[in-house]
C-alpha cells in the first residue's frame, strides 16, 4: 500500500491545514478541558503526527512516491491527524453546548 507522488502532494497540502485547524480549534475549547493533562498530551501527539506526516509526504513528493514502511507511516500519521481533528471538533461542539447550558442555568440568557 504505497503512495504515489500525486497522493503525497495532496496529503502534504492538507496536513498544514490540519495543523492550523488543530491550533485554532484548541483555542475554542473550554479552559477546564484545555488544562487537563490528557488533553495537552493528546494535542501534542496530534500536532506531532501532523508534523511527521508532513515530513514523510514532502519527502515522498521529492522522490516520486513512497513504498513500504515510509508509505505506511505516512498513511497512519495523516489518518491519525485527520481522525484526531474530527474528534477535537466534536469535543468543541460539545463544550459549546455545555457553556450554553451553564449560561441558561445562571440566568445569563
Amino acid at each position: 500500500m504505497g503512495m504515489n507522488s500525486d497522493t503525497c502532494q495532496l496529503v502534504a497540502t492538507v496536513l498544514p491545514l490540519v495543523m492550523v485547524t488543530l491550533v485554532v480549534e484548541r483555542r475554542s475549547m473550554r479552559i477546564k478541558l484545555r488544562r487537563r493533562l490528557w488533553f495537552r498530551r493528546g494535542m501534542l501527539f496530534l500536532f506531532s503526527c501532523s508534523f511527521l506526516g508532513l515530513g514523510f509526504t514532502i519527502w515522498g513528493t521529492q522522490v516520486g512516491g513512497l513504498e513500504g514502511f515510509p508509505a505506511l507511516a505516512a498513511w497512519i500519521l495523516s489518518g491519525a491527524s485527520t481522525v484526531g481533528l474530527a474528534l477535537l471538533i466534536l469535543m468543541s461542539m460539545a463544550s459549546t453546548e455545555v457553556d450554553e447550558d451553564e449560561a441558561v442555568q445562571l440566568g445569563l440568557q
